[in-house]
């Protein structure tokens, strides 16, 4: 059984894609600046992260690449708890094909300062075949997919609802409550894709 810790005021927003027939998720962590999540804003946390998926981040991808919906949960309690569906249907925006849905390139998010660390990653996959040369990701798709992680931290205001970064486990331990810091900077720090087998059954 997976280990379950709660994020205090927390909401857990999964993209659900679809590439070569298989699925794929990324997870993204928000808290609720006003207390306990409720359904509304399990609604108002998964219709925007749809909408900012599909205009940001998803016209950069291949087109061979569908996001089919973002799933908000209450991160306050353990599944299966309180969820919103939101459907998105967006196709990728680039009219080539795609690499593999086990090659992909890790978007890291780095904490506010202190202790600025390197808590959380998102692995995007449907890279279009001119995203990359030689296993080197070029600039232009690096840049863009950074940039649609930055809009992400402009969709969401300090004064209702923040991007997170979480952890739920330090020095081998799990927490009670997971520690989460706001995202300062969110990068691509490794240059390569790399094989993500270990992601896809």
């Amino acid at each position: 059984m997976a280990l379950f810790v709660p994020l205090a005021n927390g909401i857990q927003a999964e993209l659900v894609f679809r590439l070569d027939g298989k699925i794929v998720t990324n997870r993204l962590w928000f808290v609720v600046v006003a207390g306990a999540p409720t359904t509304a804003d399990l609604t108002a946390v998964g219709a925007g992260v749809g909408s900012w998926a599909a205009s940001s981040l998803v016209p950069w991808l291949s087109q061979d690449i569908r996001l089919l919906e973002v799933r908000a949960y209450d991160a306050t309690v353990a599944y299966p708890g309180p969820q919103v569906i939101t459907f998105v249907g967006a196709d990728g925006g680039v009219a080539e094909g795609s690499y593999s849905a086990n090659v992909a390139v890790k978007i890291e998010f780095q904490t506010s300062n202190p202790p600025a660390e390197w808590w959380n990653w998102n692995f995007i996959c449907g890279i279009p075949l001119s995203g990359v040369t030689l296993n080197r990701i070029e600039t232009t798709f690096r840049n863009h997919i950074q940039d649609a992680y930055i809009t992400l931290l402009d969709v969401f205001s300090l004064f209702v609802y923040r991007w997170e970064a979480t952890r739920a486990v330090v020095d081998g331990t799990p927490l009670a409550t997971r520690d989460h810091l706001r995202i300062d900077h969110p990068r691509i720090r490794r240059q390569f894709v790399s094989q993500r087998r270990t992601r896809l059954p």
